[in-house]
């Protein structure tokens, strides 16, 4: 589809981003990953969000097992 210029995928196993754009003047995408301490910008859309702000209230399984672990 011609008219998307950019797809962000959410990582659900730990705080991270997967960002797709397409190459200027051409019809494939490059890519690009985003930890959590990253602004992500969204040009076409004129908004730059912190990747935390997108899991500020997340849970993952590794950091509910060591939370668990820790207060034993």
């Amino acid at each position: 589809m011609p008219s998307i210029l950019r797809y962000v995928i959410i990582e659900s196993d730990f705080p991270g981003l997967i960002v797709y754009h397409r190459q200027p003047g051409e019809n494939t995408f490059g890519a690009f990953t985003l930890k959590a301490d990253a602004i992500m910008s969204l040009p076409e859309v004129s908004i730059d969000v912190p990747v935390a702000e997108l899991y500020e209230d997340a849970v993952f399984p590794d950091s509910a097992e060591s939370e668990a672990s820790d207060s034993d």
